[in-house]
């Protein structure tokens, strides 16, 4: 079986010392699924650019990041920050085509930038790119709420693949993701949101279902058909 899902996690200092974290039972949930998950600690901000921007993740179609985070980026280990701008920079370099969560209180706070993603892709002939989609998460978030949220999530997505016998998430899509989190959202679990890389359109679609349901909807049958989305 080939690898699926990358987690790459960040702990805070006392999550190591209460053993307060996402990534170990993430991954075993998706292993209980048969999905194929590495795991992986960087503790530092370089320490993750280094691992990001290394040749191992290009065999992931999706990478899942579980750090602290607020509205304004995300946090390491070390206490070294990262603000979303240059998390949008760093995802433009390493995630072309891929899958990104990030689990981080307040992710949703990170706005992807449509023309930034435009203008990498002219100046660099292609060799950075958007991602196909990002998660995030909309408030606070405890761990094992998030745990549950993304293990439900997870599951529900390689069910709807296997189904129709896709043969691994880089072909997942909107549609996928959506009914995916519509299973998230259902169980009562902390809302997960999502931007979809239109590529017809060259933008990002928000395709989160817990707003406005039946126009989320009308957006990704609209995607489908190719036609422009409002």
């Amino acid at each position: 079986m080939t690898p699926e899902v990358l987690i790459i996690e960040s702990p805070g200092l006392d999550d190591f010392m209460t053993n307060d974290r996402v990534g170990p039972p993430l991954q075993q949930q998706l292993m209980l699924t048969r999905v194929v998950a590495n795991l992986m600690v960087a503790t530092r901000r370089e320490s993750f650019r280094e691992l990001m921007r290394g040749p191992h993740v290009a065999s992931f179609p999706i990478v899942h990041l579980s750090l602290h985070g607020d509205m304004s980026g995300i946090t390491f280990t070390d206490g070294k920050d990262m603000d979303w701008h240059q998390v949008q920079l760093e995802l433009h370099a390493w995630a072309a085509n891929k899958i990104v969560a990030i689990s981080a209180c307040e992710s949703a706070a990170f706005k992807l930038d449509d023309d930034l993603a435009k203008w990498l892709m002219s100046q660099t002939k292609g060799q950075y790119g958007p991602p196909r989609a990002v998660l995030t998460m909309l408030q606070k978030v405890y761990m094992p709420d998030a745990t549950l949220a993304w293990g439900l999530f997870y599951r529900r997505l390689y069910q709807r693949l296997a189904d129709r016998q896709a043969p691994s998430a880089s072909s997942a899509s909107a549609r996928d993701i959506y009914e995916s989190l519509r299973k998230v959202r259902a169980a009562g679990l902390p809302k997960i949101c999502c931007a979809f890389w239109y590529e017809p359109y060259q933008r990002f679609v928000n395709i989160t279902p817990w707003k406005d349901d039946e126009k989320t909807s009308q957006r990704i049958a609209a995607m489908e058909n190719g036609e422009p989305v409002l």
